[in-house]
């Protein structure tokens, strides 16, 4: 990692001037190995140049194979920026490629990412579906490194639809698993998930264990993106264990950090996060600056569940101050926003807000 950031500009140069001399297998090739740097990075800007460029380059030199991991590899730099029409196109076409090459491992390896898609969409069902697919492929081949992965995103996906106590069997044999195989970023991400299962079921000590694991792997990795992700999570269970103040902490280093990062829909989570701290400290007129402040930015990125959840949040922090009228708009807000989602953890954040949640809780 120290060896990319000194020559990150230089590895953005290599891949453009092997496209314009000529020589587009080496720029395919580079911009294929660099996917697994910038997806624990994220910067988003030298992740799109080269996919992009690498693209263009394996279509001149016929790779089909190439080209299919780079529209893989463009499907997940814009997911995690979150433009998710483009990520869909393009997982779709790597997935078409995977099928017509009969290309077993990469479709196993599509249809993950394409799951994650559909988890950040908030497409359930389909993710479900999608990383059921590959995961079965993934066993049919008795693969032992990637089958464990799957399995734990295919318990982010039981933990969005409310139901924990189906991820720690899952989550607690990939950390097994990744920790056996020296996987550090992949075990801090499993103990991030597992924090936040142990929050759902109201173990908050527990919870904030693991994450403050996760986030020391972090740290550990030199991963600014996955620190600045598992940050929120941290946050999460210092509130849920009384310690709003260092919570407030966590969440103001999460945005940060997302913000050199780029990655706006997470910098908006932390100060949804950041809004929640504050009015566990009593302090209302700041933490409604900053769920608006998050709410504004979710709506721009077209980000329906997240913005209902924050202006949820903004209800609670109005109904402080208190302002009756604007706390009632921010709740019908997130009522008409939520008409889409029919999922259990949807529906109980809908019933609290039919029902005037009282100040001091906090929705799903």
């Amino acid at each position: 990692m120290r060896w990319y950031e000194a020559e990150r500009d230089n590895l953005v140069a290599a891949v453009r001037a092997a496209a314009s001399g000529g020589l587009d297998r080496i720029a395919w090739q580079l911009a294929v190995v660099l996917r697994a740097v910038y997806m624990t990075n994220n910067p988003f800007r030298d992740w799109l140049t080269t996919s992009l460029t690498g693209l263009e380059a394996a279509r001149r030199d016929g790779d089909r194979g190439a080209q299919a991991e780079l529209h893989e590899s463009l499907g997940m730099a814009y997911a995690q920026s979150q433009d998710l029409t483009a990520a869909a196109e393009h997982y779709e076409s790597a997935l078409a490629l995977r099928r017509e090459l009969r290309d077993t491992f990469g479709e196993a390896l599509t249809l993950n990412g394409l799951g994650l898609l559909e988890l950040r969409r908030r497409n359930l069902d389909r993710a479900r579906a999608a990383l059921e697919g590959g995961r079965a492929l993934f066993a049919a081949l008795d693969d032992r490194f990637w089958e464990p992965r799957v399995a734990v995103n295919l318990a982010e996906v039981e933990l969005e639809l409310g139901h924990p106590r189906n991820t720690a069997g899952p989550l607690r044999r990939g950390i097994e698993a990744f920790r056996a195989r020296g996987d550090r970023r992949a075990e801090g991400n499993a103990l991030r998930l597992l924090a936040a299962a142990e929050l759902d079921s109201g173990h908050a000590d527990a919870a904030l264990a693991h994450a403050e694991e996760a986030v020391a792997i972090a740290t550990e990795i030199r991963s600014a993106a996955t620190e600045a992700y598992w940050l929120l999570t941290l946050g999460d269970a210092q509130r849920a264990t009384g310690q709003p103040a260092r919570a407030q902490d966590s969440y103001r280093r999460a945005a940060a950090l997302q913000e050199d990062l780029g990655d706006r829909a997470r910098q908006a989570a932390a100060w949804d996060g950041c809004g929640q701290a504050c009015l566990q400290l009593g302090r209302a007129a700041e933490a409604a600056d900053c769920h608006r402040r998050a709410a504004e930015t979710f709506r721009d990125l077209r980000l329906p569940w997240e913005t209902a959840r924050t202006l949820a949040h903004l209800g609670l922090a109005l109904d402080r101050l208190p302002a009756p009228r604007e706390a009632a708009d921010a709740r019908a807000r997130a009522l008409r926003l939520l008409t889409e989602f029919a999922d259990p953890r949807a529906l109980r954040l809908r019933d609290s807000l039919v029902g005037h949640s009282p100040p001091g809780h906090t929705p799903p």
